[in-house]
């Protein structure tokens, strides 16, 4: 192969890639450098609801709070049950309808007063979670956010092997000026190289979200043993029903609180409520800021035995690994660090994009066109193209989008080039 041949073919490629992924990264990267500070924006935007001053005076007990201030409306019931994270935090329950809709009642834990509420679809990180992973186009949407991963992928390797330099001066230098195409060229591989890691790395740990590639994973790691506990998630114990009636009330709420906190649960965990005569409270804390404080408690709802205590210790070693790397993807893990080292790589995505379109504008023909990066020989295009299959293997969504694209790469392109250079049509 020469290599300027195969150059050409790895070009083409990454135009491609390019072309048909960038505008679905550029929506991922803007929503997810948003979704980066949910915390800190609705902690701006809610501020009333989250923050109360704190009392010297003892906390109201939670069965005064939920019979005198929830004020549930016909079909509503308290699912979950949130103490304050901190002495100037209020507290919350979880409200479920007939609809199965859900909305948050916040509550000064020291007055018992109603401080605000919050329906679950009207919050603005929802809207922004659902652009996020497209689940706002149903599922159409959710696998392309599969697709657009292996992409990713595809952009990341062929840039690299387009960067390559022929010394590390020539790895990180930007030449000439803004008027220049070689500027934007350099600047589109600098910074794609400074942020092509961090991208490919959000792009993998973002899978375990999406519907057919995520299910897979979980099914791989559950039949290798290496699952989390079913009861952590899908699977709930049962409380003993007492033989005597005298002994069948209800154990309550507050107990159980002063139980998970003498047991040591984190700041941030909810409890959720029994619903049945056999149901268990459950003390959980499933997306703190690092996964090893997971931890899910199961509490007998009569006498308040703790059924199940499940740490993170127990899940296997391929789910750790899975819940690390959606924290770091979150940008939670290693704190404010982790999310501007995420946001820089959002900001990134929108760099390369913008070099991008700059560099295209800079070669396109006077004739117009949509200027693809030329053809190059049978024997290299095949041979990238076959790399280029087996990569996408691993992401079966991006494999039938490639399809796709060859074929409209040999047939409608090849016809529109054909037709620009078609001669006049005579008077």
């Amino acid at each position: 192969m020469t290599s300027g041949s195969f150059y050409k073919a790895v070009w083409r490629w990454h135009f491609y890639a390019g072309l048909f992924s960038m505008p679905f990264l550029l929506l991922l990267s803007a929503t997810g450098a948003i979704y980066l500070f949910d915390t800190q924006i609705e902690e701006i935007l809610y501020r009333e609801y989250f923050f109360v001053a704190p009392a010297s005076t003892r906390a109201l007990s939670l069965s005064a709070i939920r019979a005198a201030s929830l004020g549930l409306g016909e079909g509503e019931k308290p699912i979950t049950y949130f103490p304050p994270a901190a002495p100037d935090r209020s507290s919350a329950f979880t409200i479920l309808n007939e609809r199965n809709e859900i909305r948050n009642v916040y509550i000064n834990p020291y007055t018992g007063t109603v401080l605000g509420s919050i329906s679950g679809n009207e919050r603005l990180m929802f809207t922004i979670k659902r652009l996020h992973n497209l689940e706002i186009a149903g599922v159409i949407g959710n696998r392309m956010v599969e697709c657009i991963a292996g992409w990713a992928m595809i952009l990341f390797i062929s840039g690299v092997y387009l960067w390559w330099p022929k010394s590390i001066r020539d790895a990180v230098r930007v030449r000439g000026g803004p008027g220049q195409r070689s500027f934007w060229r350099d600047l589109h591989r600098v910074a794609g190289i400074a942020a092509g890691g961090v991208i490919c790395f959000q792009a993998a740990t973002g899978l375990p979200w999406s519907g057919v590639w995520g299910d897979f994973l979980r099914r791989g790691i559950e039949a290798a043993g290496q699952g989390i506990p079913p009861l952590v998630r899908d699977d709930r114990p049962e409380s003993i029903l007492p033989r005597s009636e005298a002994a069948s009330s209800d154990i309550g709420l507050d107990r159980i609180v002063a139980f998970a906190e003498t047991l040591g649960m984190p700041p941030g965990y909810g409890v959720s409520i029994p619903s049945t005569p056999q149901s268990v409270y459950t003390a959980m804390t499933l997306t703190p800021d690092d996964p090893a404080d997971q931890r899910v408690i199961h509490f007998d709802r009569y006498s308040g035995e703790v059924i199940a205590d499940i740490g993170f210790r127990e899940y296997g070693g391929a789910s750790r690994l899975v819940e690390l790397g959606m924290a770091v993807h979150m940008g939670n893990y290693f704190g404010t660090a982790n999310r501007l080292l995420m946001l820089a790589a959002c900001i990134g995505v929108w760099v390369l994009a913008a070099t991008g379109i700059v560099m295209w504008w800079k070669r396109r023909p006077k004739s117009g066109g949509l200027v693809t990066p030329p053809q190059p020989e049978r024997r290299e295009a095949r041979a990238v193209f076959i790399v280029t299959v087996i990569i996408s293997l691993l992401f079966p969504l991006t494999a039938l989008s490639l399809v796709m694209l060859v074929v409209v790469d040999r047939f409608a392109l090849a016809g529109w080039g054909r037709l620009r250079n078609a001669p006049p049509r005579a008077s």
